[in-house]
């Protein structure tokens, strides 16, 4: 029997059994309750994740996007038609995971009470973003350099990392598949192939490894690796990952050698998983999808490695793993967000220097069920009080806003903010692909670059390249359509990463 029988009979035997699930859901009857559509959807939304008001997205997206995507998660959807309509490996793991549920979670009366509710009480159109303080050119803080793109390949930079301690700058391209290093002077030094797009990149004593996505594009698919990239031919470390996205290094128990983190974002699964110096699983932290970074720090104070985490998906939100030593962590849960809120990237830092390390957060992902404007999209600084509490101190509206890092870019002596954007609004006027929010002391005050803040940018690091006291910025450029062969042809010319090297203590 050959390989295209047997995979028609496996899908044909996932569909009948699906087919035979929803029909018998379908078959139970419901006894719809009196409550109103406001007040089931405060019953039932809370009980997954914060409650998304109606005016967070307009009517439109409510009605084909995210109450279609709800029902699914209440066994009230179409579930065959979905997983029909997506690979047969994504199938596959999604129906052995049990994500969306074959009974209903109410009367059918009740989800169109919900579905009204939500469609008659949005707006038509995006609310607009609140009053802000207008961004000002910037000039003198940076000088601006491109690496040169002498393929005249497309713009499909998947990480940009700068490694102080080697002078190197680590940056990763789609397409055809590769990490490259970058010298301090920014010319080539190597470039290794990978098998799929790398999405982070770690130096240890003996070696230097890369992450590999597997496949890009959001799937459940175990595809993802750990490489070690130190020759030309990468070795794998860890397989099987699902679509991991960040790996982090520290001494989770305490016993002297390295310990990983791996984000695996995945996209209905994923997890945080922790792994051993010599690449073994040892314990699988958190299980859910959307894990986009962890940050290795004692944030509790106790002097022990806690873990700050940020989830994505649905159930948005971060996450502080508290260190009860042993290998053991107590997850609290110290910032929730509506599942629409984008959560793109979140930062560890004393941004006040007061001691305690603060949280710089940014919300701008804009490509799931709810392709719009947000105002509440933008940056975000939250200041912790010493006991785990995390005050919202400054917000920033930056629509798509992809990233934020908290560094001393000028070189006075307080903390500024560098922010990219992913999903721009490509009517504002100055361009918000790339704000730099200067630390007066009395707060940030935005500023746009010339030929920068006009562009959209997927990913950004900053450190300092050359140790020379200043802290460089590097931006990376993802264009969907170079990506999807969309492109006129002149696109591929254009530089796709851009570097600041910063003059530093140049006052505005």
């Amino acid at each position: 029997m050959n390989r295209a029988i047997i995979l028609s009979l496996l899908i044909t035997n996932t569909l009948l059994s699906i087919s035979c699930d929803s029909t018998k859901a379908k078959n139970q009857k419901l006894t719809p309750s009196e409550l109103t559509g406001e007040q089931l959807s405060q019953q039932h939304c809370v009980a997954c994740h914060a409650y998304p008001s109606p005016n967070l997205v307009e009517k439109e997206w409510w009605a084909k996007g995210i109450l279609p995507k709800m029902a699914l998660r209440l066994g009230m959807g179409n579930k065959m038609g979905y997983l029909t309509n997506i690979s047969y490996e994504d199938m596959m793991e999604v129906s052995v995971a049990n994500i969306y549920p074959d009974e209903p979670a109410m009367a059918p009366e009740d989800w169109k009470k919900i579905v009204d509710f939500y469609v008659k009480n949005a707006p038509e159109k995006p609310i607009p973003q609140a009053a802000k303080v207008r961004a000002t050119r910037l000039s003198g803080l940076f000088d601006v350099q491109k690496l040169e793109n002498t393929n005249n390949e497309p713009a499909l930079v998947t990480m940009v990392k700068i490694l102080p301690d080697e002078q190197a700058l680590y940056v990763a391209h789609r397409g055809r598949n590769r990490v490259e290093k970058w010298d301090k002077t920014l010319q080539k030094i190597s470039e290794v192939p990978t098998e799929s797009p790398v999405s982070d990149v770690v130096k240890t004593p003996v070696s230097m490894m890369a992450l590999g996505m597997g496949i890009m594009d959001p799937n459940d698919q175990a595809l993802g690796k750990l490489w070690n990239i130190s020759k030309s031919t990468p070795q794998t470390l860890v397989e099987k990952l699902r679509r991991p996205v960040e790996i982090s290094v520290g001494d989770l128990d305490a016993n002297g050698t390295p310990d990983y983190l791996i984000c695996e974002f995945g996209n209905d699964i994923g997890k945080l998983t922790w792994y051993d110096q010599n690449f073994k699983l040892k314990k699988e932290i958190l299980s859910f999808s959307g894990i986009r970074n962890a940050s290795i720090t004692d944030i509790t104070g106790d002097k022990l490695p806690d873990i700050v985490v940020l989830q994505t998906q649905g159930d948005e939100g971060i996450w502080i793993l508290k260190n009860q030593g042993n290998g053991n962590f107590e997850p609290q849960r110290v910032l929730r967000f509506p599942p629409i809120y984008g959560s793109s990237f979140i930062q560890v830092v004393d941004i006040n220097k007061d001691g305690y390390q603060d949280i710089v957060y940014t919300n701008g992902d804009n490509a799931d069920a709810s392709i719009s404007l947000k105002r509440y999209h933008g940056v975000h600084v939250y200041l912790n009080d010493g006991k785990m509490n995390f005050k919202h101190q400054y917000f920033y509206p930056m629509h798509g806003a992809a990233k934020a890092l908290s560094q001393d870019f000028d070189g006075d002596g307080d903390m500024d903010i560098a922010a990219i954007s992913f999903f721009p609004d490509k009517k504002q006027n100055p361009g918000e692909g790339f704000l730099y929010f200067e630390n007066t002391g009395k707060g940030f005050t935005p500023h746009f670059i010339e030929g920068i803040s006009d562009k959209k940018w997927m990913v950004m690091d900053c450190g300092d390249l050359d140790k020379d006291g200043n802290i460089e910025l590097v931006l990376g450029a993802f264009n969907i359509q170079d990506r999807d062969g969309k492109a006129k042809s002149s696109s591929g010319k254009r530089a796709s990463v851009y570097v600041l090297k910063s003059k530093n203590k140049t006052h505005l």
